[in-house]
């Protein structure tokens, strides 16, 4: 693994803090997430309900534990949460087969035609974001993140 050398560290005397990295990965997602808040909040879903759907898409049937994690929602503001998506016909909760402590969540078919709305109007968000760049640029941006993703959650190897 190659490692940092004292020149490519941030924090000496050139620093800039409009050239560091996660200052600039910062204000892109805050830009992000502001587009994608107004584009959803016009199809009547927030950003958490959009967060928890999409998780749902790849991994339908999680437990709210999970969902949470997935979503980056804490349980307590996920729970009511989901009360509202089941209310709202989004997705229902089950107890999970074998283990009724856990309890499953599934999108439901009115989550799903949500999602097939609300899918090519975020990806609207997504082009006006990577416009510009390459299919290859963005795969590369891609794998970047995934691995220091992975380095600061410590499963890189």
């Amino acid at each position: 693994m190659a490692r940092t050398t004292d020149t490519e560290i941030p924090f000496r005397r050139n620093f800039r803090l409009d050239d560091y990295i996660f200052y600039l990965m910062s204000h892109v997602e805050h830009l992000y997430s502001s587009g994608m808040a107004k584009t959803l909040a016009r199809n009547g879903i927030s950003r958490s309900m959009w967060r928890c759907m999409a998780a749902l898409t790849q991994h339908n049937g999680i437990s709210i534990g999970e969902l949470g994690q997935m979503a980056m929602i804490k349980q307590s503001t996920l729970s009511r949460l989901l009360m509202r998506m089941e209310q709202n016909g989004l997705i229902r909760r089950r107890a999970r087969k074998g283990d009724e402590r856990i309890t499953e969540v599934h999108l439901a078919a009115a989550g799903r035609d949500m999602l097939d709305r609300v899918f090519g109007i975020a990806g609207q968000v997504y082009a006006r974001a990577t416009d510009g760049l390459s299919a290859r640029e963005i795969e590369q941006l891609r794998k970047t993140l995934k691995r220091m993703h992975a380095n600061l959650h410590g499963t890189h190897g």
